[in-house]
């Protein structure tokens, strides 16, 4: 439990903050972190009534440690207790954890829902991405082919040019008897 729940706390704190994951700022982050500490904060009436109680204890970092020497020297009166303050699916610690099914449950859970989502939005740009591409490359061929009728009107303009300095420098040298050159 405690090497699980460091575990997500230090996923959840890659997600968070200026330098986070690709999920920063995703709510389900903050409502699973939430939860975290509503789960690790839970108190109840009886000889053992927190975590701290049997020797599950956090650091000002927020890292979970376990003190195994607190459970070893319980008399049975605080074991069955213990037992009490974990309790089943519907009371105690147990049933506060099971909150954490409605985001992980894999059919109709937050953190799927989520993952459609994104796996829509992903799906949605990708096409929105190929239908910009398939235009671009409808535009650069009209453009090309309007540089192709481009050049090729130049290159006649060139050649009448050609043709009409020709016809003015005969007709110089037949009316004036010499070249402009």
């Amino acid at each position: 439990f405690v090497s699980a729940y460091n575990s997500l706390v230090g996923k959840l704190d890659a997600q968070t903050g200026q330098a986070g994951g690709m999920l920063t700022g995703d709510p389900v982050i903050g409502e699973i972190s939430n939860r975290l500490r509503e789960l690790t904060g839970q108190r109840s009436d009886g000889a053992i009534g927190a975590l701290s109680d049997f020797g599950i204890t956090m650091d000002a970092n927020g890292v979970m440690s376990f003190d195994s020497t607190a459970v070893s020297f319980m008399s049975t009166g605080n074991l069955n207790s213990l037992f009490d303050f974990f309790g089943n699916s519907t009371t105690g610690f147990a049933s506060s954890a099971n909150k954490f099914f409605e985001y992980s449950d894999p059919v109709s859970g937050l953190i799927q829902s989520r993952v459609a989502s994104y796996t829509e939005s992903d799906a949605r740009m990708t096409t929105q991405i190929n239908e910009i591409n398939t235009r671009v490359a409808t535009m650069q061929a009209t453009m090309m082919s309007r540089l192709q009728a481009a050049d090729a009107l130049l290159a006649q303009l060139e050649s009448q040019q050609n043709m009409l300095t020709s016809t003015i420098e005969s007709l110089n040298f037949v009316t004036n008897g010499k070249s402009s050159a």
